[in-house]
């Protein structure tokens, strides 16, 4: 059993997801990061974090970049929260990474 944070509330996850829904959500990150048709470094580091923690390397990851995956929806509610929140933590890096180049 795997335990992860939402905010300060412990959830448990029973199954992990498998590989290609792994691949899912990170393809799902890599293409929120570039709406813009641009992804900033720390951007990048933060989604190579991501990818380490899914236990996806980096050759795969990068290919994410040019490929397409199939999009696997998470299916329990606790994945979902999840993977809410790894785009809310997104958001957040490329928020801060714009207030300290004054892009605003």
């Amino acid at each position: 059993m795997q335990l992860f944070y939402v905010g300060n509330c412990p959830c448990h996850i029973v199954k992990m997801s498998t590989y290609e829904e792994k691949l899912s959500i990170l393809a799902e990150m890599i293409s929120f990061a570039r709406v813009e048709n641009t992804l900033k470094k720390v951007e990048y580091n933060f989604l190579l974090g991501v990818a380490d923690q899914l236990g996806i390397d980096k050759i795969t990851f990068e290919s994410l970049f040019h490929t397409e995956v199939e999009r696997i929806l998470p299916k329990s509610q606790a994945d979902r929260i999840l993977q809410f929140h790894r785009l809310v933590l997104l958001m957040n890096v490329e928020y801060l990474s714009m207030i300290n180049s004054h892009i605003f």
